[in-house]
């Protein structure tokens, strides 16, 4: 019996994804019956819902490139992300790249979006800093003059 439980509370269990999947699909079609607009709005709502679960998984799972891959992929995508969202993507993308050895991709991505959130943060900064030791002092000169 416990070993049911775990498969259901990981979601290997290919009935429940089944059903996961059949009851998505007939939602989106009632609402895309009703009114095709909003049916298109439901669709992209249910990709990035399942980004989402796989970037949820990925972090579980500790796998530092699917991780740094999905986020950077849902940031792309996604232009109006509450700053919260933004944030959580930006710091799973960073430690991904980081983690994985790919630094350069890390800055790249620092470069792109650090404008928008909160790069006082003391993640950002510890991401920032192991992307590029060399150049962390002189991107947080300023805060740390205050």
């Amino acid at each position: 019996m416990n070993r049911i439980w775990q498969q259901l509370a990981i979601a290997t269990n290919w009935p429940v994804l089944v059903a996961a999947a059949v009851l998505s699909a007939l939602g989106m079609v009632s609402i895309w019956a009703d009114n095709p607009v909003d049916g298109t709005r439901q669709a992209v709502f249910l990709g990035v819902a399942v980004g989402c679960m796989a970037l949820f998984q990925a972090v579980g799972a500790r796998n530092a490139g699917r991780m740094a891959e999905i986020a950077a992929s849902l940031l792309g995508e996604q232009q109006t992300l509450v700053s919260d969202a933004r944030e959580y993507l930006l710091l799973s993308a960073l430690t991904g790249y980081v983690a994985s050895g790919a630094k350069p991709k890390a800055l790249e991505l620092w470069g792109s979006y650090s404008p928008s959130v909160r790069v006082t943060r003391p993640a950002f900064r510890l991401l920032r800093c192991h992307a590029d030791p060399a150049g962390c002092g002189k991107a947080f000169r300023a805060y740390a003059e205050r």
